[in-house]
């Protein structure tokens, strides 16, 4: 792999300099902040398997583990909404805030467009940067509920339907 920062034939780290991932030598990679570093020679075949593999794990887990913690945190039904409406009353714009966020531009333009959902902890990230709400505790609304039926622990499958309706009334 060739270091993209100077062009040296060999380039085994895996840096974010200013928002941009590139792969990069041991000198240009102090640059940076270091996402992965060359793997021991008995890991594998030293650095020819190390591509996209390392590039793509880098930015996946963060955006599916959403999905994991899903049980307790839920994102408001307008999110996207109330990060773009929190983005511009600070004049910030979304490149400035990608760079905060160690995020890609695009990935957080459709976040704000609602058709991907950022993960817990970028959520979290989020909330903090723009002072706006994102998540709320899911199971805390069930309990809610059902204790204001006078029901106490006992679920039922036609409770859960009930609560679902409330929500998309709301």
């Amino acid at each position: 792999m060739e270091c993209e920062v100077c062009g040296k034939p060999e380039g085994p780290y895996l840096v974010v300099i200013e928002g941009a991932k590139l792969h990069a030598c041991a000198q240009c990679a102090r640059m940076g902040k270091i996402i992965s570093a060359p793997r021991e020679p008995s890991a594998g075949a030293g650095g020819h398997g190390y591509g996209a593999s390392g590039h793509g794990g880098a930015s996946s887990p963060p955006r599916s583990s959403f999905s994991s913690q899903a049980s307790e945190w839920e994102l408001v039904d307008n999110f996207g909404q109330l990060i773009r409406a929190a983005r511009l009353r600070m004049k910030l714009p979304l490149a400035v805030l990608a760079e905060r966020l160690a995020e890609k531009e695009s990935f957080l333009e459709r976040v704000e467009a609602e058709k991907t959902h950022p993960s817990v902890e970028l959520a979290r990230h989020l909330e903090k940067e723009l002072n706006v709400k994102l998540l709320e505790q899911s199971e805390g609304t069930l309990s809610a509920a059902l204790e204001s039926k006078g029901k106490g622990s006992e679920r039922t499958l036609g409770d859960v339907v009930e609560i679902q309706k409330k929500k998309k009334k709301d």
